[in-house]
């Protein structure tokens, strides 16, 4: 099997993933989108203000990037214990091509769910032009492999399902007061200090609103990290026996 070939495949396992279970993706994201009523009601109360919407769909795309990555680093684990990967693994293609389709696989699936989010917002009026929304969706893709590096990652490391679910559910909930989205930097120190916050900034620089940091130090830190998580991820993924 060769890279293109193993591609491919991934690829067509994504697409019936979606195709099979549409419903389920969708139910999956009433999570999210039971939360776009309580924004546009803040909104229209002047609760907050007018950005406010603009801010939580943001925070619902990252939060979604990151529920994407829980089932990457889940899913990882039930496959390798059901002997998913062997065939696959024991192909002519390098681990590393493997390891990039799998990444590109769920990008796909994560496109699949964004792409609904952003369409339910935008009825409900969140105003954006088609670029801007554009621009959103595809950034939102160009950083998620980090967080599913760094779910491979656990998944690698912890290789146990309710474990991983927990800390997985804690660097959700903390994503509300540090991803900077919600609650800026001047207002709470600590979003420096979580490293996905620069990822998270360059969501809100590319909608329009006021960041928390340069933008090329978002830029900058959110690359050397996306390559240092890849060079782990890769690295523990290769050493894993199937």
């Amino acid at each position: 099997m060769t890279n293109f070939d193993l591609i491919q495949k991934m690829l067509v396992i994504s697409f019936r993933k979606i195709m099979r279970s549409t419903s389920e993706q969708i139910t999956n994201l009433l999570e999210f989108i039971i939360l776009i009523p309580l924004l546009i009601f803040f909104v229209k109360t002047s609760i907050f203000d007018s950005s406010f919407f603009l801010k939580g769909t943001i925070l619902l795309l990252f939060l979604n990037t990151i529920t994407v990555a829980s089932s990457l680093g889940l899913s990882s684990i039930l496959k390798r214990k059901e002997g998913f990967f062997r065939e696959i693994l024991s192909s002519p293609s390098s681990n590393v091509s493997i390891f990039l389709s799998l990444i590109l696989g769920n990008m796909v699936l994560l496109l699949f769910r964004n792409l609904i989010i952003l369409i339910i917002v935008q009825i409900f009026g969140l105003g954006l032009s088609i670029f801007s929304l554009i621009a959103v969706l595809a950034l939102s893709l160009i950083i998620s492999p980090l967080i599913f590096f760094i779910a491979l990652i656990l998944s690698s490391i912890i290789e146990n399902i309710r474990l991983l679910t927990i800390l997985m559910t804690i660097f959700t909930l903390a994503q509300f007061a540090l991803s900077g989205i919600l609650i800026s930097f001047k207002d709470f120190f600590w979003v420096a200090m979580n490293p996905f916050a620069y990822a998270a900034d360059l969501l809100i620089y590319i909608a329009g609103l006021e960041t928390n940091f340069p933008v090329v130090v978002d830029l900058v830190i959110t690359i050397v990290l996306t390559i240092i998580t890849y060079i782990f991820a890769s690295s523990l993924f290769s050493k894993v026996e199937v």
